[in-house]
């Protein structure tokens, strides 16, 4: 079998802005004996940390690796209390890849997607976990064909709502949006942007009057692509967008929103082989 390391670092952060300076506060080092472990979202509590992952967790002897979730828990210097892993035979499990882990009064809730290996679908899915990390249910929302889940955060309601891409013959895609209820069940979904495109969305928060903003990337409106934000209101309808792009790809891959309305938001600004990162607010 192959190892790999869950390498995880802390910063206690010193300045207002723009990580003008920093200091480690402890640097840990998880080992696992399946290979591929990402580490996408971290929660902290009073006294612990839990951070998700998705990676393997199933070895049959060939190369046959089973895709799922793994969660791990720790003080507050980074010693483990416990993992769990999560798993479905059939099936390959992924998390959002932007920071999608979120507590709620009696464990956990985090988004992902499900790739069935007998219909080659991949669906979105949220997952429900306890205090203990102990796995309570699965809610999946098939339409056919291929969605990704990037990215889900809580409503104000305790509700989920979660974003990612939906394709067409897979050489094109939408932002595809769906919320849901606070166990799980499916209030809508939308999708958003122009067939023949590609169209992914990479973020989606809740804002001040109640509806929600979109970040992600578009060449909708001219290729190469640029960053492209949707405000829509709290039933998914389309309110306003803007694309912010230079002559280069530029790629939204975080963003949030303050009580106030402001977007902030960084991302990767690629002139051919070049890359530079870019914040703005």
């Amino acid at each position: 079998m192959k190892s790999i390391l869950i390498h995880l670092v802390f910063f206690s952060l010193i300045g207002l802005c723009c990580f003008q300076s920093f200091s480690q506060t402890f640097s840990q080092v998880y080992e696992e004996r399946l290979a591929f472990n990402m580490p996408t979202s971290i929660l902290e509590g009073d006294s612990f940390y839990i951070v998700a992952a998705a990676g393997y967790t199933a070895f049959s002897g060939t190369l046959s690796y089973r895709f799922g979730i793994k969660l791990f828990k720790t003080d507050k210097q980074g010693n483990l209390i416990w993992k769990k892993i999560y798993s479905e035979s059939g099936k390959g499990i992924s998390i959002g890849s932007y920071g999608s882990l979120a507590e709620v009064a009696d464990g956990y809730l985090i988004c992902g997607d499900e790739y069935d290996t007998t219909t080659t679908d991949v669906t979105f899915v949220l997952m429900k976990f306890d205090n203990e990390g102990d796995f309570q249910w699965i809610k999946s929302y098939p339409r056919g064909g291929k969605q990704e889940c990037f990215h889900g955060s809580l409503t104000s309601d305790k509700s989920y709502i979660m974003i990612g891409e939906t394709f067409f013959n897979n050489q094109s895609s939408d932002y595809y949006v769906l919320k849901t209820d606070s166990l799980g069940n499916k209030e809508w979904d939308r999708t958003y942007g122009i067939n023949g495109t590609q169209d992914r969305g990479f973020n989606v928060y809740q804002v001040y009057d109640g509806g929600y903003v979109l970040g992600g990337i578009s060449n909708s409106f001219g290729d190469p692509a640029d960053s492209w934000i949707v405000k829509i209101d709290s039933a998914g309808d389309e309110e306003w967008s803007d694309t912010y792009g230079t002559s280069g790809e530029d790629v939204l891959v975080n963003l949030s929103a303050s009580a106030s309305g402001y977007l902030v938001w960084g991302g990767r600004i690629r002139w051919f082989t070049t890359h530079r990162h870019n914040t703005m607010k």
